[in-house]
C-alpha cells in the first residue's frame, strides 16, 4: 500500500510540475488571478458534489443525494441569476471578488460539517457564488484579451475550470486514501463498504472522513487566496 501511495503522490507532483512549466509557454495568457479563480471554481464545484454524493452513499440515502445535493446545486445556479444584480448593488463599489471568495469559503465550512442540513445549505451557497463568479470571470477574460483572441480566452478559462474539477476529485480521493494509512477508523475497505451502502458511516469513521474533506477544502481554498492576492495587486494599481 505504501508504494501505491508513493506512486500516486509522485504522479500528482509530476502533473502539477508539468502544468506550471508548460502554461507560461502558451501564446495566449490570461491574468494570473483569472486562472487561479477558474481552477478554484472547478475544484469547488466537483468537491461539493462529490462530497455530498459520498455522504449520501455512505448513509444509503438516495433522496438526500437527489434533493439535498444535486437539486439544491441546480437551484443555487438558478437563484444566482435573480439575485446577482441585487448583490452587486448592495455591495457597492468594493471589489466583488472579495464577496464571492467569502461566500465560497463560508459555504465550504458548512459543507464539511457532518450534518445533512449543513451540507445542503453549503452546497446551495457554493453553487450561488460559483455561478456569479463564473460570469464575472468570463467577462473579465473576454475584456482583457486582445480582439482576435477573445473567444480563445473563454476557451482557455474553461479549460482551467475543467482542470480544477478533475484535480478537486483527485485531491479528495487521494486524501481519503492517504488518511486510511494513518487512521484505524478510516480504513479504506470500510469506507468503500460504506459508499456501497453496506453500512452507515457513523461514529469515528464519519468524523475522520469529514476531517479528510476539511483538509481537501483547505487545499482548494488556497487557490482562491492566491487569486485574491494577485487580484489585490491589480486593484491597488
Amino acid at each position: 500500500m505504501f508504494w501505491v501511495f508513493a506512486a500516486a503522490l509522485a504522479g500528482i507532483l509530476i502533473f502539477i510540475g508539468a502544468g506550471l512549466y508548460l502554461m507560461p509557454k502558451m501564446k495566449l495568457k490570461l491574468a494570473p488571478w483569472i486562472l487561479y479563480f477558474s481552477f478554484a471554481q472547478g475544484a469547488v464545484m466537483s468537491f461539493s458534489l462529490l462530497y455530498g454524493t459520498f455522504v449520501a452513499l455512505a448513509e444509503n440515502n438516495f433522496k438526500f443525494m437527489l434533493f439535498g445535493v444535486y437539486m439544491v446545486y441546480f437551484l443555487g445556479t438558478l437563484f444566482s441569476l435573480a439575485v446577482e444584480p441585487l448583490v452587486k448593488k448592495a455591495w457597492g463599489k468594493r471589489p466583488i471578488l472579495y464577496l464571492y471568495s467569502l461566500g465560497i469559503a463560508l459555504s465550504f465550512v458548512l459543507i464539511v460539517i457532518p450534518s445533512w442540513t449543513s451540507i445542503s445549505i453549503g452546497i446551495f451557497g457554493a453553487s450561488l457564488f460559483l455561478s456569479m463568479l463564473s460570469r464575472h470571470l468570463n467577462r473579465s477574460a473576454y475584456a482583457t484579451a486582445a480582439n482576435e483572441m477573445q473567444d480563445a480566452s473563454l476557451l482557455l478559462r474553461s479549460r482551467w475550470t475543467k482542470l480544477g474539477s478533475i484535480c478537486g476529485q483527485i485531491f479528495l480521493i487521494f486524501l481519503l486514501f492517504a488518511g486510511s494509512l494513518f487512521s484505524a477508523s478510516l480504513d479504506f475497505k470500510r469506507v468503500i463498504a460504506a459508499f456501497n451502502g453496506a453500512g452507515n458511516m457513523s461514529g469515528d469513521l464519519f468524523f475522520d472522513f469529514a476531517g479528510t474533506a476539511l483538509a481537501a477544502a483547505f487545499g482548494i481554498l488556497l487557490f482562491i487566496f492566491a487569486g485574491l492576492r494577485k487580484y489585490r495587486e491589480i486593484v491597488k494599481k
